[in-house]
């Protein structure tokens, strides 16, 4: 071969290794990083539950539409610390922020101090700026109304207790309204209403005013927040009740008949031991917890709707 051979061949190949590059073959020297897929960000938590517009992320069950009108009330109780409102975001069954301790006259009733602690942290991750309070004692209690109760509903919150050890044997209340006493349009006395509390044992339980209880009862999640709600529906003559933690149903009961507690006070954060709304409350069993997110139905939701509520927030 000669030397002009040696001299022109790598100039010959040149032009199709350039070719070639350009045509399809990789760039050796650098990589292309994929293109992460977007975060699916869950909705606003309020304006979720309240079907508010323009609200984009994803829920789980994605065909449940959330329907303003069903909600009754809906209390937040993130309030300013010198606001004694308890907001309802519905806009017209506001409750009162009151500070009374519990009595142990009628039922033992863990110590505390009746007062609110106020400037704690938000129990909702769509919301972190908004500051829910510690129930030490204190309780919202919202006046009689006739639009608050109808013959199905549903109640939950979000909670994140704070009691502890030296709390075993004491009874903790969510939510308690009614009693024993002759409603508006009764002309004899019977037992109206219902309770949602921590029973001795730490676990959930619910009780129509008659007495009836959840058997078994959930436990009750301790070290941070988590979802509860009560649903009580009517069937022929009885009342189903189901209790849900975390969007999950975890207890189910059929609990006899259930009359709407006309004419009494809602107590959220504490139970009330008397049994006429006509007698002056008698606090007991203070809730001891954050609790925030307080929302009445007209209705028993669906198992679907409960766990979006749940999981939106997860």
């Amino acid at each position: 071969m000669s030397d002009w051979a040696f001299v022109l061949t790598p100039l010959l190949v040149l032009p199709l290794v350039l070719l070639f590059r350009f045509v399809g073959c990789p760039d050796f020297g650098t990589t292309t990083a994929p293109v992460d897929a977007p975060v699916q960000k869950p909705p606003r938590y309020r304006d979720y539950i309240m079907g508010a517009p323009n609200n984009p992320g994803v829920v789980k069950n994605d065909k449940v539409v959330p329907n303003p009108a069903d909600i009754i009330a809906y209390w937040r109780l993130v309030d300013a610390p010198a606001d004694m409102v308890a907001k309802d975001e519905k806009g017209v069954l506001h409750g009162t922020y009151v500070e009374t301790a519990p009595t142990n006259a009628v039922k033992p009733s863990e110590a505390s101090q009746g007062k609110f602690f106020t400037g704690q942290n938000s129990l909702i991750t769509s919301d972190p700026t908004v500051m829910c309070r510690i129930f030490a004692g204190g309780h919202v209690l919202v006046k009689a109304d006739s639009r608050l109760y109808s013959d199905e509903f549903t109640i939950e919150a979000w909670v994140d207790p704070q009691w502890g050890v030296g709390s075993a044997g004491y009874e903790h209340t969510l939510f308690d309204v009614g009693g024993f006493y002759t409603a508006p349009f009764q002309t004899s006395p019977g037992f109206h209403g219902f309770r949602v509390y921590a029973d001795a044992d730490g676990r959930w339980q619910v009780t129509l005013r008659n007495g009836s209880l959840m058997n078994p009862a959930p436990k009750v999640p301790l070290g941070g927040r988590s979802h509860v709600a009560v649903t009580v529906q009517k069937d022929g003559g009885d009342t189903k009740v189901t209790i849900y933690v975390n969007g999950k149903p975890a207890a189910f009961g059929a609990l006899g008949f259930y009359s709407k507690p006309e004419g009494a006070p809602l107590f959220i954060g504490v139970g009330n031991a008397t049994a006429s709304p006509a007698n002056p409350a008698v606090p007991v069993t203070t809730a001891l917890s954050k609790i925030q997110e307080v929302v009445l139905y007209r209705k028993a939701l669906s198992a679907e709707e409960i766990e979006n509520h749940a999981l939106i927030n997860a």
